[in-house]
């Protein structure tokens, strides 16, 4: 998941998400705490650009 987004590749990306869902119930602990921080720290990247959008906690804030 984490190549798919160096090498900017959103076909690779969903297809790793797909597989992770679907097998999230056999993952590590850790497996899933890796997985939320790179989900956690592309969605900061693609709002960084945003206007008027927000993060606090999880939630999004309208501005």
């Amino acid at each position: 998941m984490e190549l798919s987004d160096i090498l900017n590749d959103t076909w690779a990306f969903i297809k790793f998400t797909v597989i992770f869902e679907s097998t999230r119930k056999k993952c590590t602990e850790d497996q899933q705490t890796r997985y939320y921080q790179i989900i956690d720290q592309l969605l900061k990247e693609e709002l960084s650009n945003e206007e008027n959008v927000f993060i606090r906690d999880g939630s999004f804030l309208p501005c």
